[in-house]
Order: structure tokens, then C-alpha cells, then sequence
């Protein structure tokens, strides 16, 4: 019975990882990105997976859903703030974050 320590993400976690997942959409496999971030940040792979529904759901405009939402479907205000950031710090449009997160 493992117990999942819920990783608290820091902006600079976030920031890492958007830039990894920016950097490496096209390049690499998604298993091979996880394991990258997961290491890079010192989290499970569970951790990155349900940081990378939140955003994926972020990116499509949805609301966090706490309630009847499943993992991913509940994020913290920093997720979307460092979102926002990463989004107009790298000048994309909502074209290439669909594919991006597609």
C-alpha cells in the first residue's frame, strides 16, 4: 500500500515543467516527457500526469471542478496563474497550445 504524497507544485515547478512539455512536444514521446518531468522535479509520474490533465483541461477553458471532478479536475489559483505567464511569456496561440496539449 503506497502512499501518495500529493506534490505541492511551485511556480518554479510549473514554469520548469511548461517549459519541458514546450520544449519537448514534438521531439519526444509523452511517457518519455513524464519521466522527464518527474525527475526534473522530484515527483511520481501520477503527480505529473494529473498536473498535465489540470493544464490540458486549463488550456480547453474549463473551470476546476472539485466536486464531481476526477484527477486533474481540481487545480490551485498558481496552476492557472503560471499558465497564463508561460502562455504570454512565450507568445502562443490557442492553435498551437491545442496542439501542444492535444
Amino acid at each position: 500500500n503506497t502512499h501518495i504524497m500529493k506534490h505541492n507544485w511551485t511556480t518554479q515547478d510549473l514554469t520548469n515543467t511548461l517549459n519541458i512539455i514546450l520544449s519537448d512536444y514534438n521531439r519526444k514521446e509523452w511517457s518519455v516527457i513524464l519521466t522527464d518531468v518527474s525527475e526534473t522535479i522530484g515527483t511520481s509520474k501520477g503527480s505529473v500526469k494529473a498536473l498535465y490533465t489540470s493544464l490540458k483541461r486549463i488550456s480547453q477553458g474549463h473551470e476546476p471542478n472539485p466536486k464531481k471532478g476526477g484527477v486533474g479536475c481540481n487545480w490551485g489559483q498558481n496552476v492557472e496563474s503560471s499558465y497564463n505567464q508561460w502562455v504570454n511569456d512565450n507568445e502562443l496561440s490557442q492553435s498551437k497550445i491545442n496542439i501542444i496539449f492535444s
